[in-house]
């Protein structure tokens, strides 16, 4: 899954003072975190693939940076308004978001989300559970100047100011969709059956990982049996079954070792010809 990461923060203080497997930690946390930036937490998992040794003790050095959501959970608190500035119901690629945030029964969330993050924080404190408001009211209230003013930079919402931005995203997913196709022909069509695929629902992420699998099945096959992209795509067929993807289109045609196998023996036939004769 591709994201945003925020590059400025080797030159922040905290960060620098951080551990060297303390960064590394954070790095890891926002990259394996979901679309909303909650990390179910596991801390052995975490130190097999950071390679050092992490544990729940070293989460205090990260400061008022992550919140916790009940005993496995951790939420990191700027992420989203980081990903995606102000959200919107009406942006097909905010959607997902909207139903994680259902999923983790953070309906304030969404409120806030439709207006801007910053007004979230107020929200949020007064709306989660009593136990998490304890932990985090206090936190949630305080204004960092420099990250407000990092966030004031870096919003992208789906609303008459970032509209272009939007379209130019989700022209972008359907580009890298076309050409992780295995077979490149008639774009035009093909970019508008994605779109329209895009349209419906479905996650760039998830159509994109059907292409990808698709196209590794049907990787020994002779390009000109391999659908044209609008076909496929027009014709839903990333909702097929996989195994089905691997059965040749080209099983009716006679295979090139099939017919070097059928020359051989009309060779040996005239050869034994020859010999009576």
């Amino acid at each position: 899954m591709k994201r945003f990461t925020e590059t400025e923060k080797w030159g922040k203080t905290w960060f620098q003072e951080l551990e060297p497997r303390l960064k590394c930690l954070w790095v890891y946390l926002c990259e394996n975190c979901d679309r909303v930036g909650v990390w179910d937490a596991n801390f052995r998992l975490a130190s097999f693939q950071i390679g050092v040794p992490v544990a729940e003790k070293d989460l205090d050095a990260l400061g008022n940076r992550l919140v916790r959501l009940g005993e496995d959970k951790l939420f990191i608190k700027n992420f989203i308004g980081f990903q995606y500035g102000e959200l919107s119901t009406g942006c097909p690629a905010h959607k997902p978001v909207f139903r994680l945030m259902e999923k983790y029964h953070l309906e304030g969330l969404i409120d806030w989300a439709q207006s801007g993050y910053g007004r979230y924080l107020e929200k949020f404190s007064n709306r989660v559970s009593s136990n998490l408001s304890n932990r985090v009211s206090d936190t949630l209230k305080e204004k960092d100047k420099e990250t407000d003013k990092e966030k004031e930079e870096d919003k992208k919402g789906c609303g008459e100011e970032s509209e272009g931005s939007s379209k130019a995203k989700f022209k972008a997913a359907a580009e890298e969709i076309y050409q992780s196709y295995p077979r490149k022909i008639a774009k035009a069509n093909a970019l508008k059956a994605i779109a329209k695929v895009l349209a419906s629902g479905r996650e760039a992420d998830w159509l994109l990982e059907r292409v990808e699998a698709y196209a590794a099945a049907v990787a020994a096959q002779d390009p000109k049996f391999i659908p044209h992209p609008a076909t496929w795509f027009n014709g839903g067929r990333f909702d097929d079954d996989p195994a089905e993807w691997g059965v040749s289109s080209q099983k009716n045609e006679p295979s090139a070792v099939g017919e070097a196998l059928r020359l051989k023996e009309k060779r040996g036939a005239v050869d034994e010809l020859f010999v009576e004769c």
